[in-house]
């Protein structure tokens, strides 16, 4: 039950719930004849959408997530001992896929790859966690991307599946509770870089040992042209990735001191 009132909340905070709030309030306040209110209504609308939809949207709610961290170079970590796992997060699956129950995601695609080639680099163990998306029935997240690990050639008893979780907060604590009774001292987090502040923040409130960010999936590059000021669904998709962080974020903040 809390999870379904989550994303119920979550579903009109964002955008595009969050559109249909403001047109509704607008609505209502044009009914009431509130001018003032619909001009203000109206106005942060405009506002609101032009910047979602635009770089100086993506600056301000994505790129301040993914300069956190930078991008790591494993090579370095395999001789120093530390018993150690790379820890890949679910980004989402395709369900009821021609290609399968299942399908995995883009974004989990672009974690798993690089969770793969930390492994490569160091041949630490490589756990993946994710649960069934709400509402689904089939393979979870974690277990359609062990499949993609195994199809890679990593071997079975190298992989770890944590398949019950539902959002990052469960990753963090369902993953370090399987991996600490397995005896593993150091974690190598792998997500989008977008996302990783929030992983970062959920994984060490659950684990006492050393954590290594491990970021890839960036959304945006260095290079900026005068179309990228205009509307575009490139912009648009970044940002709602970043707000969904952010409003991640404060959520967890809360929830932290409850």
């Amino acid at each position: 039950m809390f999870l379904f009132i989550s994303k119920l909340i979550a579903a009109f905070v964002l955008p595009p719930g969050l559109f249909v709030v403001l047109v509704i309030v607008a609505f209502v306040l044009n009914m009431r004849n509130r001018r003032k209110g619909l001009t203000l209504c109206l106005a942060f609308l405009f506002v609101f959408v032009y910047l979602v939809s635009s770089y100086p949207g993506e600056a301000i709610f994505t790129r301040t997530l993914e300069d956190d961290y930078k991008p790591l170079q494993g090579d370095e970590l395999a001789a120093d001992g530390i018993r150690s796992v790379i820890v890949v997060l679910g980004g989402g699956a395709v369900r009821g896929s021609p290609m399968g129950d299942a399908e995995i995601g883009k974004a989990s695609l672009k974690r798993l790859y690089e969770g793969y080639r930390l492994h490569k680099q160091t041949g630490f163990d490589v756990c993946v966690s994710g649960g069934k998306v709400f509402g689904h029935k089939g393979d979870s997240e974690a277990e359609v991307m062990r499949d993609v690990l195994i199809d890679w050639g990593v071997k079975e008893d190298s992989i770890i599946a944590e398949a019950h979780s539902n959002n990052t907060w469960e990753n963090a604590v369902n993953t370090c509770s399987v991996l600490k009774d397995l005896g593993y001292r150091r974690i190598i987090l792998v997500t989008s870089a977008v996302h990783m502040r929030r992983a970062v923040y959920s994984f060490k409130h659950n684990w006492e040992y050393e954590i290594i960010p491990a970021p890839c999936d960036y959304l945006r590059g260095s290079d900026v042209n005068v179309l990228d000021f205009l509307p575009n669904r490139s912009s648009l998709d970044s940002c709602l990735r970043g707000l969904h962080e952010w409003v991640g974020l404060l959520w967890y903040a809360a929830y932290c001191n409850w």
